[in-house]
């Protein structure tokens, strides 16, 4: 055989490796198997990657049958449930939206009380501290308080740093036969972080 085919042979057979190698399956479990997955998010440093599922066997004791929002390591392979209350219990589902730059902040929504006085039993954006497990509620109104019950806000978007997070809400108690559309952005203050202000509306 020519020495310029084997070579174009070996050529092509590692960069078919590489190509190999730069796609990678994340919704997985422990031991491998591939689970249905949704919404995608990635960190800018590509580390971490977050999606959501109904598979109740990513990690241990996840049994409430609903959606979930889910962080892995693509180093480690660790996968966090990130859609549950800062103790570790499980919440009603969620859906994971955004990750900081670094992927230490995961931004979700759920319709679960996670925080005190989040009562609302309505859709809310949260902010998770992956680090420390803290959460913070980022929709709500200019002076801390919660929206009505018939609001939903699920949809939402965060500053690389975590610090800013832009969200919209759907504000309507006729079962969104006329839905209200706002858009808002919630500061975060320096460490400890809240959301209790707004300083704009867009």
């Amino acid at each position: 055989m020519p020495s310029r085919l084997v070579l174009l042979l070996v050529l092509g057979l590692a960069n078919a490796l590489v190509a190999a190698e730069r796609i990678r399956l994340m919704s997985t479990r422990p031991d491998g198997t591939a689970v249905p997955a949704a919404y995608p998010v990635i960190s800018a440093d590509g580390r971490m990657v977050g999606f959501n599922s109904y598979d109740g066997t990513l990690v241990p004791g996840d049994t409430n049958s609903a959606m979930d929002g889910f962080v892995r390591d693509v180093t480690t392979g660790q996968i966090q449930r990130v859609t549950v209350m800062a103790t570790g219990a499980q919440s009603n589902g969620g859906r994971v939206l955004g990750l900081s730059a670094d992927g230490r902040y995961a931004l979700f929504t759920s319709d679960t009380g996670l925080v005190p006085g989040d009562t609302n039993g309505s859709p809310d954006i949260f902010v998770r501290d992956r680090t420390t497990g803290s959460i913070d509620q980022a929709s709500l109104q200019p002076d801390g308080g919660q929206f009505p019950a018939y609001t939903d806000a699920s949809d939402a978007a965060m500053s690389d740093d975590g610090r800013f997070v832009a969200f919209s809400r759907i504000s309507n108690p006729n079962a969104r036969a006329s839905p209200t559309f706002t858009c808002a952005i919630a500061p975060w203050l320096p460490p400890p972080w809240s959301a209790d202000r707004w300083t704009g509306v867009l």
